[in-house]
């Protein structure tokens, strides 16, 4: 239903959460995304990370940095190119079976697209994931 509501017009959506006592208004429309994502909004409403919006904010983040090469990247070259050189991420997962090749954010990547050779992934570690990857969009914003 909500996301339905966000794509109308004369709309307004904001998530009113209990804080310190208190009430706290994020407004959706300052979501991250240049589409309605029902993932986005559950992470905002509720504070509950999840594999989909994981993989959103990944992807979105490759697409901008694809749009800038005549070439796109493959997964690897652009941990290398994006999360490690431009955000000074540690290259400290695996990738591949082989250690300390890719940021945390690639390797969570790996284990959701690839769980029976990469192991599953952890939601707290989805969660700050999404945290960091979401501060890298608010900065291209």
């Amino acid at each position: 239903m909500v996301k339905q509501l966000l794509y109308g017009k004369n709309v307004k959506v904001n998530v009113l959460t209990k804080e310190n006592g208190g009430v706290n208004i994020i407004p959706i429309a300052d979501r991250l995304l240049p589409f309605v994502s029902a993932n986005e909004i559950n992470f905002l409403a509720f504070n509950l990370p999840s594999e989909e919006y994981h993989n959103e904010l990944y992807e979105e983040l490759k697409v901008r940095d694809d749009s800038s090469r005549t070439q796109p990247l493959n997964i690897k070259d652009f941990d290398t190119t994006f999360f490690q050189k431009q955000k000074m991420e540690s290259p400290n997962h695996p990738y591949n079976g082989v250690k300390n090749q890719v940021s945390i954010h690639t390797h969570l990547r790996t284990q959701i697209h690839h769980r029976g050779t990469a192991g599953r992934a952890n939601i707290e570690e989805i969660k700050q994931s999404i945290k960091t990857m979401r501060g890298f969009l608010q900065s291209t914003k």
